[in-house]
């Protein structure tokens, strides 16, 4: 049995408990939170959970560490555990620089120990559906990738949306079509004067293709939605769709073979069948806490390992560039 410590006990920390106890072979041995409330709060719905209020008092006593704390408190607190020999998980954003990635990557291979960044999507049976048919060949060429991730809150002070809610994104393009980028564009609206709230964000890929992200706090409808278009079939993943997130359409435009002249091209526009796929419906952090699992039992790095959080964090903070300088940043 390994025994795991949850750090944070705030939005996400819960969740990652209750998933916990459904994972065998991991155990939930410790909670660690800094709020007497929240401890109290952890104590109340898990009984069986042990509670304290440093990680230190704790970490000798447990083989993995599972952060869910704020953003700016991840690299120290998972530097922490990977020098006490602790396999560590990470939640979104795993860090917010490139050093501070590399840095921790470092640390795990030196000490043969598995980093896990918390990309929670790569786990679950949508995009495991959307990378089958990818690796088939099923949508042909990619033309376009476009992501709308917003809904009303939660404003947040120490990150910006886009280190809040674009790592889902990259991650997941980083995923499926292993990212090789031409240049980074992002503009954003920062009306509070602290961070920026709502971003619009274009990568350009090798190969022509492009990638769309809209991400934001300020809408008045929960949007989780994915359009990816290929030479072939188009796909539609709707994460709000409780029964029909993945659609898979064979529909398209096509031009007519050996045109003499351009003036001459034809185009045929296809509207086929519409597959709707049968996917895994056990939830994604439950997922991801198995592969955390699977990867320390056979001593491999899962799908956001050190290599997967290390091109997300180069991305993001091209993309933070990009919005500061109010320009496109081109590679």
């Amino acid at each position: 049995m390994i025994k795991t410590a949850v750090v944070g006990a705030g939005y996400w920390g819960p969740n990652v408990i209750r998933n916990l106890r459904e994972v065998d072979g991991l155990v939930m041995a410790y909670c660690v939170e800094l709020r007497q409330e929240r401890r109290d709060f952890v104590q109340r719905r898990f009984p069986d959970v042990q509670v304290c209020a440093a990680l230190s008092d704790i970490v000798d006593e447990v083989d993995a560490v599972i952060i869910a704390t704020p953003p700016t408190t991840h690299y120290s607190l998972a530097l922490a555990a990977l020098q006490r020999g602790k396999h560590v998980l990470v939640d979104k954003p795993v860090v917010l620089n490139n050093l501070h990635a590399k840095h921790l990557s470092n640390e795990a291979a030196k000490n043969n120990l598995v980093l896990m960044g918390g990309h929670t999507f790569l786990y679950g049976g949508a995009i495991a559906c959307i990378k089958k048919h990818l690796l088939a060949g099923d949508l042909g060429d990619l033309y376009y990738f476009e992501s709308t991730r917003v809904n009303l809150g939660i404003m947040r002070n120490d990150v910006s949306v886009i280190w809040d809610l674009a790592p889902h994104d990259i991650s997941i393009l980083e995923f499926l079509f292993n990212l090789k980028i031409q240049s980074v564009y992002a503009v954003g609206l920062n009306a509070r004067g602290t961070v920026h709230d709502t971003c619009y964000i274009t990568l350009t890929l090798n190969g022509g293709a492009i990638a769309l992200i809209n991400i934001g706090w300020r809408s008045p409808v929960k949007y989780r939605r994915m359009v990816i278009c290929g030479s072939k079939r188009m796909i539609v993943y709707d994460d709000m769709d409780a029964i029909e997130k993945v659609k898979i359409y064979s529909a398209g435009i096509d031009l007519a073979d050996d045109p003499q002249t351009l003036t001459e091209r034809q185009l045929t526009y296809r509207t086929g069948e519409i597959f709707i796929p049968r996917l895994d419906t056990t939830e994604n952090l439950q997922r991801q806490l198995e592969a955390f699992r699977d990867a320390i039992v056979s001593h491999t790095q899962p799908l956001s390992g050190p290599s997967h959080i290390q091109r997300v964090t180069g991305i993001m903070s091209l993309i933070e560039i990009a919005l500061q300088r109010g320009m496109p940043v081109c590679l």
